[in-house]
């Protein structure tokens, strides 16, 4: 069976919306750049879609300077990274990490557009968080993501989905990494050892689904679908499963069109 990577996906801000790639360096903590900026509130709790949904209405893209954010036609310029930025401790569901916080005209930025006082925070590299130790033996550093480096999902998948539907959801409901085509609905499910390209992955669990591919990611309006259809045959365990979550084994660069091989 054959499979091929057809999208790549990062979100250099938590909450925010993806930027596609063509190619991208993979490192432990996930590709590059992704998820390694969030925004907290004034007790420094992270802020994602589920409590602030209209964070899918940013644009985001990348130029020669780090991420030009707009909304609304205001424009802020996220740097790449930061090193000199005041040192804080954020909060990530159980986790607390140490972050550099952005420039206060950038904060001003978010909490102007989003109408509450908040920040935007940094995770260096010497900031580290660890994926869930009941899934894995080692320490595996992960980003700002939910839980894990990498999510990974078939074309395949989403087109069961859809078959079901009456309207037709993009994959941006699910906010992968990695996208592939190839072979069957939930193949994914089966992809323990594998390697793209030079860089080697392992799968670590399905990933439980939140309410945020409830919300449309064009618009910010909230609905029942998909995730009622797809509890209707995808619950294990009062988990709704729609991708799997991978780790890294071995860093090196990804490409579209690259072929995903499956190792014993």
């Amino acid at each position: 069976m054959a499979f091929h990577i057809s999208h790549l996906f990062i979100y250099p801000i938590k909450g925010l919306p993806g930027i596609t790639l063509k190619a991208s360096f993979v490192t432990t903590r996930g590709l590059e750049y992704d998820r390694r900026w969030m925004l907290v509130d004034e007790q420094n709790q992270f802020i994602s879609q589920r409590a602030f949904p209209n964070l899918c209405l940013f644009k985001i893209e990348i130029v020669k300077e780090g991420f030009l954010v707009t909304y609304n036609a205001i424009s802020a310029l996220v740097p790449f990274e930061i090193s000199d930025g005041k040192k804080i401790q954020v909060k990530i569901w159980d986790d607390e990490v140490v972050a550099f916080s952005a420039h206060e005209s950038i904060n001003d930025f978010f909490s102007q557009q989003l109408k509450i006082k908040c920040s935007l925070v940094f995770m260096p590299n010497e900031s580290n968080r660890w994926i869930d130790k009941n899934f894995v033996t080692e320490d595996v550093p992960v980003s700002f993501a939910d839980g894990y480096p990498v999510l990974l999902i078939g074309q395949e998948s989403l087109n069961f989905l859809n078959s079901k539907l009456d309207e037709t959801f993009e994959m941006d409901r699910f906010r992968p990494n990695i996208v592939f085509e190839g072979g069957l609905a939930h193949e994914e499910d089966l992809m323990i050892n594998f390697s793209i390209a030079d860089v080697h992955f392992k799968g670590v669990k399905p990933c439980g689904r939140c309410q945020v591919p409830g919300i449309n990611q064009q618009t910010g309006i909230i609905s029942k679908e998909p995730t009622r259809t797809l509890a209707s045959y995808r619950n294990f365990n009062s988990k709704i499963n729609f991708g799997q979550n991978i780790i890294v084994l071995k860093e090196g660069k990804i490409c579209v069109n690259d072929k995903i091989i499956l190792k014993n």
